[in-house]
């Protein structure tokens, strides 16, 4: 054989063996290309779900918040306006209270006088004809728009300031109840 054609053999099989060299080092460069872009693609999906999961934790947050501002107002909105119907309450019944207060002071005093065989009692000057009614007490005349009895340890009142302490937890209980329903 020739040289020339040793050479072209030899050549032949360099380009043969430089072909398969080529194509298994494109064929591997493609599968590192497939890892690497499946590899992206995958950290690209746990991003975005890690991005979504801090969205809908953030939207949550924001809605909660919302509620919760929604229902502090109300509370406060219901609040004030059950302290205004109170105001009106408590001046309606004092109203009435004061308006009637003799019939309600001989209801008191016949209460008093049932209870007590004696004691010192103290009346407001528009009630003082009411004295010789409840002769086993001793009836003292006084300045004040307030019933007062006492016996030893005893002191017991009787005024509008005094029925509407007593029964204050009672009307605003009763008108919670009533802007429950």
């Amino acid at each position: 054989m020739s040289l020339e054609s040793e050479f072209n053999e030899f050549k032949n099989e360099v380009l043969k063996y430089a072909e398969e060299k080529a194509r298994e080092i494109i064929k591997n460069a493609l599968k590192e290309k497939d890892r690497k872009v499946t590899s992206v693609r995958e950290e690209a999906e746990k991003l975005y779900r890690k991005r979504l999961k801090e969205l809908e934790v953030l939207i949550e947050r924001n809605r909660n918040e919302r509620i919760n501002r929604i229902e502090f107002e109300y509370r406060n909105k219901k609040l004030e306006i059950v302290e205004g119907m109170r105001r009106k309450v408590i001046t309606g019944l004092k109203k009435h209270i004061e308006e009637n207060f003799k019939e309600l002071a001989e209801c008191f005093l016949r209460d008093i006088s049932e209870r007590f065989d004696d004691g010192d009692v103290y009346i407001p000057e528009e009630l003082k004809s009411l004295s010789e009614t409840f002769e086993k007490f001793n009836v003292k005349v006084h300045g004040k728009k307030e019933i007062v009895f006492e016996k030893e340890n005893v002191i017991v009142r009787f005024s509008a300031e005094t029925v509407l302490q007593e029964y204050e937890d009672t009307i605003n209980r009763e008108l919670l109840k009533v802007f429950e329903e």
